[in-house]
């Protein structure tokens, strides 16, 4: 995925059909970007944390923000440049937002002008509804906060390696020479979260990647450890605010694909 030296005009579209798998190099820049893909699953690290997007949400990146690209499934990958006032305009974190079906249809339509074409009226008009509804998207809880704190890193990394490592903070205390009492107290302090809530974000975002893989509720909720998809399902809802069958049906219905 290359990476412009500078922007030809305020919204710069970027389209590309990336295999499963492929991962960009680490980077920032002086301009905001959208990280969305029309179908597909984007993976986002930050210092900060990550950010998954599936389809009907993007990660909006500030200027400045170190961050790297993953696909977690092959991706149409439908990315969007914005110059530095209208980033402004946004005025938002790094942060997975809601596309409505309005501002999928505004990102396709900006594809359609490629960046070597002086805008006219017209289209600098729908640049700014554009910006203008972005600036409203909802935000969604489609991320793990991934603090640096020395004693948190190597329980941070065993379970990004395996969501479903199960062992209590116990477990770790000989391993980053602090007290379970120690690490609960900077998990919500670093991270806003208790150790147990940021476990089972980072379960249920693993999950969220399994169901975009095409695997069923039920074997995504055995593989994740739950006794029943029912559990799966309560935790799911607790977690992101919808039923992973609500899920399904708002990302993958006929409606939502790309015509």
């Amino acid at each position: 995925m290359s990476i412009p030296q500078q922007l030809l005009q305020r919204i710069m579209p970027r389209t590309k059909d990336i295999p499963m798998g492929k991962q960009g190099p680490r980077h920032q820049h002086e301009w905001g970007q959208l990280q969305y893909a029309v179908r597909g699953v984007l993976q986002v690290d930050t210092s900060e944390g990550r950010f998954i997007s599936p389809p009907n949400r993007a990660v909006w990146i500030p200027p400045h923000v170190d961050h790297q690209v993953t696909t977690l499934t092959a991706a149409q990958y439908r990315s969007i440049y914005v110059d530095l006032i209208w980033t402004q305009q946004i005025d938002k974190p790094t942060c997975v937002i809601e596309i409505s079906p309005l501002v999928k249809e505004l990102i396709l339509h900006v594809m359609n002008f490629p960046s070597s074409q002086s805008p006219d009226l017209f289209l600098e008009r729908i640049w700014q509804v554009l910006v203008d509804q972005l600036s409203v998207s909802a935000i969604i809880p489609y991320d793990i906060p991934l603090p640096s704190e020395r004693r948190l890193q190597p329980i941070i990394n065993e379970l990004l390696a395996d969501p479903t490592h199960k062992m209590p903070l116990e477990y770790w205390e000989d391993k980053v020479g602090a007290s379970a009492r120690t690490l609960r107290r900077l998990f919500q302090q670093h991270t806003g979260m208790g150790f147990n809530q940021w476990r089972q974000r980072l379960v249920i975002l693993h999950g969220l990647e399994l169901l975009d893989l095409g695997k069923s509720i039920t074997d995504v909720a055995l593989s994740l450890g739950y006794e029943s998809s029912s559990a799966f399902s309560t935790m799911f809802k607790r977690q992101l605010g919808e039923s992973p069958s609500k899920y399904l049906q708002r990302t993958y219905s006929p409606t939502a694909e790309t015509p």
